[in-house]
């Protein structure tokens, strides 16, 4: 050891209360970073998984009403892998222990043909039977939120007529990561749900029999979707078609985007502030140190 390096040794023997509170700092910051970064990694791969075993759609179109035979037409649009079309509509729940009554989304599960997007997660119970009546699946959230399970019922208004669901199932969507309203900033589980029924029921419900006014498409591999979407536009436009959008501007996935868009830049910002604070002990330490020396 030379003497340079025997001095070292000594001085920060010296501080070593000093450099021992740099250390944790820096340290903290890494593993802040570290930390957040492997988070936003396992939120972003855990996404991607969820949206492609449960065949999430990359377009969206709301209508006013088309005929089911339309879906030929849309299947075989330049550039679209899988064509799903459904009912939804909104219901009024009459629910115990609320003072104003609640509202949800009710979408239509299809019953004359396999379900190629949007597959739901069950996490209890089953699937509505075909040819029942008045089965739906809820969304989990509203079902915790109420303590709804298999078996119990909801009083509902669907299109100006009272009927009493019966729950048969709790399940997860990809369409529904956080179930809210369209354009609310937080979720409201007491007071917004989501259902599925079987298409044939919902249809009549919402006089839609033999028609449908949501479609939802996977683009095929190697296409772009702009030009998928122009082309939806233009074939539903006489069927009151509105604006296609893809997942950039779907509720829950913009919202799911958001929050691991904050993750990120938290995760800069967090172990910035930590190690800027150990740079600037640092820099106060080696200063006094120089001083002292000189």
């Amino acid at each position: 050891m030379t003497a340079l390096d025997l001095k070292l040794v000594r001085d920060i023997g010296k501080m070593k209360g000093q450099m021992f509170a740099v250390g944790i700092i820096m340290a903290c910051g890494l593993a802040m970073l570290i930390m957040m970064r492997s988070l936003i990694l396992s939120l972003e791969s855990t996404r991607d998984a969820y949206y492609t075993q449960h065949q999430f759609a990359d377009v969206f179109c709301e209508l006013k009403r088309a005929p089911n035979a339309l879906r030929t037409r849309l299947a075989g649009l330049p550039g679209v892998a899988a064509v799903e079309t459904r009912v939804t509509g909104n219901v009024t729940l009459d629910l115990p222990g609320l003072a104003e009554p609640a509202d949800g989304t009710i979408i239509s599960l299809p019953d004359d043909r396999p379900q190629r997007l949007h597959t739901l997660f069950l996490r209890r119970g089953r699937l509505p039977e075909l040819g029942s009546r008045n089965e739906v699946v809820v969304g989990e959230a509203f079902a915790e939120a109420h303590g709804f399970a298999p078996g119990n019922t909801i009083t509902a208004i669907m299109h100006g007529a009272r009927q009493t669901l019966k729950v048969v199932g709790i399940a997860l969507s990809p369409e529904f990561v956080f179930e809210a309203r369209a354009g609310d900033t937080l979720p409201d589980n007491r007071r917004f749900g989501v259902f599925w029924m079987n298409e044939r029921e919902l249809a009549n419900a919402f006089q839609l029999d033999g028609a449908f006014n949501s479609v939802l498409i996977d683009v095929a591999p190697g296409a772009t979707i702009p030009p998928v979407m122009a082309e939806l536009n233009r074939v539903l436009a006489p069927y009151g078609g509105l604006i296609a959008y893809d997942r950039r501007d779907h509720p829950s996935a913009k919202r799911l985007d958001d929050e691991i868009n904050i993750l990120g830049a938290l995760s800069v910002a967090f172990p910035t502030v930590f190690l800027s604070i150990a740079a600037f002990m640092s820099s106060a330490v080696l200063t006094r140190l120089v001083r002292l020396q000189r």
